[in-house]
């Protein structure tokens, strides 16, 4: 079994969503005297009958996986059937994982997958593959502030007044020209 994933945004149920579509292809086994039958290659694809799991753990700090359960996505075999693609290479099934919502945090995300053949058949494992799901940084991006652009805080930073409006949270004024070494204006900051 080989695993090709890549991370993509797709309309989900009507919202916007991001996660990864994978195409996996499955090769015989390889036996002694394969060479003799050309319908078991071990070179070239092959279709297959049986149930797909994905499990998608969360990469956490150095590189560790995240203690709490995997997601876990599940083809049964009429599901899987219906992921079947025939490609320039050969018999081969595309799937979609959906992750969350588009404009969410860049996240590390590592996925497993197994196939389950029909009737006691094999039981494949692939390697791990770690993926990274790009996002939206939550940390203000310093070039533009040092290109001179005017910060802009994070929609979800902003809280609305009792009235409706923005409500200001703090103000510290100081003065250029002071004569304690002061520092710039407060409207130049950024500057």
């Amino acid at each position: 079994m080989t695993v090709v994933w890549t991370h993509a945004d797709q309309t989900d149920a009507g919202l916007p969503m991001r996660g990864f579509r994978g195409r996996i292809v499955f090769y015989p086994k390889e036996k002694a005297g394969a060479q003799n039958q050309p319908d078991k290659d071990p070179g070239r694809p092959m279709k297959v009958e049986g149930a797909l799991t994905v499990y998608a753990f969360t990469v956490i700090a150095d590189g560790k996986l995240s203690p709490s359960a995997p997601r876990k996505y599940f083809f049964n075999p009429e599901k899987l059937k219906k992921q079947y693609v025939e490609s320039k290479q050969g018999p081969a099934y595309e799937v979609w994982l959906p992750w969350d919502g588009v404009g969410g945090p860049p996240k590390q995300i590592c996925l497993r997958t197994r196939f389950d053949g029909i009737n006691q058949g094999a039981v494949v494992m692939s390697d791990s593959a770690s993926q990274l799901l790009p996002g939206v940084s939550q940390v203000p991006d310093v070039s533009r502030i040092a290109s001179g652009e005017k910060p802009v805080a994070p929609m979800s930073d902003v809280k609305a007044a009792p009235g409706g409006g923005v409500e200001q949270a703090g103000y510290k004024s100081t003065d250029s020209g002071s004569t304690n070494g002061g520092t710039a204006a407060t409207a130049d900051w950024w500057k």
